[in-house]
């Protein structure tokens, strides 16, 4: 593929991961109450997760990282590390946020 990561476009997971949130705030309302906001936090960490490998390793992942050099590589894993605790911690800040406010 052009892009060198086979055709997937950038921020696509993020999309996919959007539209679950989406569709389960429309299914919020038909769960019982206790159990009805645990998903979304689920998602939130999903997204961070998904977010800190899109923004720290997309580039050196092009072409199975045959372009970028080893400390590259090696400096955006220690990067997307530090990403992985602070990417889904404020998604599920983001995530309380939008639910005490919205609902």
């Amino acid at each position: 593929m052009p892009n060198g990561h086979g055709g997937m476009p950038r921020y696509g997971a993020l999309f996919c991961v959007f539209c679950l949130i989406l569709a389960s705030l429309l299914c919020r309302k038909f769960a019982p109450d206790m159990w009805r906001d645990i998903p979304f936090y689920f998602l939130a960490i999903w997204l961070g997760w998904k977010l800190s490998w899109h923004i720290r390793m997309w580039n050196v992942s092009e072409y199975d990282g045959n372009t970028s050099t080893q400390e590259a590589v090696s400096r955006a894993a220690k990067r997307r590390s530090l990403g992985l605790l602070l990417y889904p911690s404020i998604c599920c800040l983001l995530t309380y946020l939008l639910l005490a406010t919205l609902f």
